[in-house]
């Protein structure tokens, strides 16, 4: 039994890091360590298959790219059996800060878009993204909190959250570039209920 370091007493409180079953991208590699982080190089789009299910009912989520990465945007979509939820049901929006002028983004105004956004970049620069997922496993509508940043000569911090307009059991996810490649590492971890 692993022993959880910040509460002995209470072996199986807090977090756990998972493994998803599967990984495909769509180019370049990819690698799964023992712990389960995936790590990816050049690649257009990350998918994790089956690491949402029944035994956690929240999960979090840690991405870092590297500086190579100098997309506008990366977003995520919702995934189960292999295959990516690319219809208009995410709901997003989000407020960022450098040191220039803040902003508020969302999706457009006429209706719901096919991912969420989990990052947005201004330039090249090496970037960090926590986010908190909810029910995503549950048959209830997915939704999600975070908080980004890049590092640059100017700084860009941002939080983001959004919803589901469906109540899909989801069991994986995809990040994908909106253009260009990406290399860095994705990390899931299990909220102990």
């Amino acid at each position: 039994m692993a022993i959880n370091r910040l509460n002995p007493d209470y072996p199986d409180a807090g977090i756990v890091q998972l493994m998803p079953s599967s990984v495909a991208v769509g180019s370049g590699s990819s690698t799964v360590n023992g712990n389960g982080q995936v790590s990816f190089s050049a690649s257009s789009s990350v998918s994790l298959n089956d690491i949402f299910s029944s035994t956690y009912t929240n999960y979090k989520i840690l991405i870092d790219t590297d500086s190579t990465e100098a997309d506008t945007a990366l977003t995520m979509r919702m995934r189960v059996s292999g295959a990516d939820n690319s219809s208009n049901n995410y709901r997003w929006a989000s407020g960022y800060k450098d040191t220039g002028a803040g902003a508020i983004a969302g999706q457009s105004g006429s209706g719901l878009t096919s991912s969420f956004r989990v990052m947005a970049h201004s330039s090249s620069g090496r970037s960090f993204s926590s986010l908190d997922f909810f029910n995503p496993f549950t048959a209830e509508e997915t939704g999600y909190v975070g908080n980004y940043f890049q590092i640059a000569s100017s700084g860009f911090a941002q939080f983001v959250g959004g919803n589901m307009s469906v109540t899909t059991s989801y069991t994986g996810f995809t990040l994908i570039t909106l253009a260009g490649t990406m290399t860095g590492s994705v990390s899931v971890y299990g909220y102990r209920n």
